[in-house]
């Protein structure tokens, strides 16, 4: 999923979908749980690095909704194995 070139560059080669869905469901979010869950997601899925801080539950409930519409309309479009 993941093409290494160079010492620390990552490249993914797969794009994601972030769908209307995943949108208006992020919408009714805080600002800064919006961010958390990117920056989650980034670190997870895109560059495959540990994050350096901890979700609250409600957090973890919430990115594990996000994160699982983001990868299902991915695969639904045949872009992300």
């Amino acid at each position: 999923q993941y093409l290494c070139v160079g010492l620390n560059l990552m490249i993914m080669e797969n794009a994601i979908v972030i769908s209307r869905k995943v949108i208006s469901r992020m919408k009714n979010m805080s600002d800064e749980e919006r961010r958390m869950i990117f920056d989650t997601f980034a670190c997870d899925e895109i560059f495959n690095i540990s994050r350096n801080y901890k979700l609250s539950p409600v957090q973890e409930l919430l990115y594990s909704i996000i994160k699982d519409l983001i990868l299902r309309d991915s695969k639904k479009i045949g872009i992300c194995e």
